[in-house]
């Protein structure tokens, strides 16, 4: 089986429809639909609201139209941001 995997180092960045994340390295496998970032993750996610994700780990899974449909973390923590109307 062939794979297609497209990594990136050193202030790695990842932009897909519901989600931007940074990172020290990102490794997305295109086959599988799936991105693993290590290294200072800093994760933005706005699909059905707002989450703030802070992690040594990230693995995001797309759908066919690349919006992230689950998120795994290890040592961080997700945050939802809920926006105040004035």
């Amino acid at each position: 089986g062939k794979k297609e995997l497209t990594s990136a180092e050193g202030k790695a960045k990842l932009v897909a429809e519901d989600a931007a994340v940074d990172a020290d390295r990102i490794v997305y496998d295109k086959e599988r639909r799936i991105a693993t970032a290590t290294g200072h993750v800093v994760a933005r996610l706005t699909d059905g609201g707002r989450i703030v994700v802070v992690a040594d780990l990230l693995t995001l899974r797309f759908d066919e139209q690349h919006e992230v449909r689950e998120i795994w973390l290890y040592d961080g923590k997700a945050i939802s941001v809920v926006a105040v109307k004035d």
